[in-house]
Formats: C-alpha cells, sequence, structure tokens
C-alpha cells in the first residue's frame, strides 16, 4: 500500500429512486416529475401550477386539458418514467429566475391532491 494520510469515503453511491418521488425544475424553466410524481398526482394529462408567495411554496395540482390555466404533460414516449411540463410563464409571473436546476427535497401531496414543493428547501443540481 503507498504511504500516505489516507481516509477512507464513507459516502455511498447515488441509486435510481424509483420509490421516491422526484422533481426538477431546470434553468430552461421547465418542471421534470418521475413516474412516481405524475402517479401521486393521478397521471394526469395537464396540470395547474399554484405559488404559496409568503412560504415560498409551488403547488402542482391535476388540471383538465380544456381549463385555459392548464399546462400539458409531455410525457416519455416510451410510456415509462416521467414527464415535462414547461413553466416559462409560471417562473417569470412570480420572478423565479434560475442560474442552475434545482431538485427539490421532501415533496408532498396535500389532501386535496396538490403536489407541494419547498423553494427554500430545494437544492441546486451540480452536472
Amino acid at each position: 500500500m503507498m504511504t500516505g494520510d489516507w481516509q477512507a469515503f464513507d459516502g455511498v453511491a447515488a441509486r435510481y429512486r424509483r420509490t421516491k418521488m422526484h422533481v426538477t425544475l431546470a434553468a430552461s424553466k421547465d418542471f421534470y416529475l418521475n413516474r412516481i410524481a405524475l402517479e401521486a398526482l393521478g397521471e394526469p394529462e395537464s396540470v395547474r401550477y399554484f405559488f404559496d408567495v409568503g412560504r415560498s411554496w409551488i403547488g402542482i395540482k391535476k388540471e383538465s386539458p380544456d381549463c385555459e390555466q392548464a399546462f400539458p404533460v409531455r410525457k416519455k414516449a416510451n410510456g415509462q418514467g416521467g414527464g415535462l411540463v414547461r413553466a416559462g410563464h409560471f417562473c417569470n409571473r412570480y420572478g423565479l429566475l434560475l442560474e442552475n436546476s434545482i431538485s427539490f427535497q421532501d415533496i408532498r401531496v396535500d389532501a386535496d391532491g396538490m403536489l407541494i414543493l419547498d423553494l427554500k428547501t430545494a437544492r441546486r443540481v451540480r452536472r
């Protein structure tokens, strides 16, 4: 063994989150929701956005595609995995200007079926 002041790294390898909701907001102002998050929303064709200014929470809720404020969910072509939802107008309206993509932590769905994302605990995604 080489001499030196070696320390063992105690971290673990990243694992794909197949059992946990995962939502990111890209710097391009697109939300990506994994399959678990879409299932929690009821497999929507489209969603509507909400914003709690006082708490800095983003709400995403299933909405009829006929609603004027509905944003279509673009699901992956293979039918597996998650979906992408454009959010440029929403981000601009509430001043959400991102230099980097962010990943939301502690995602939950309330009793009304709204997916709640807390901007205060979101983490920058490093690529």
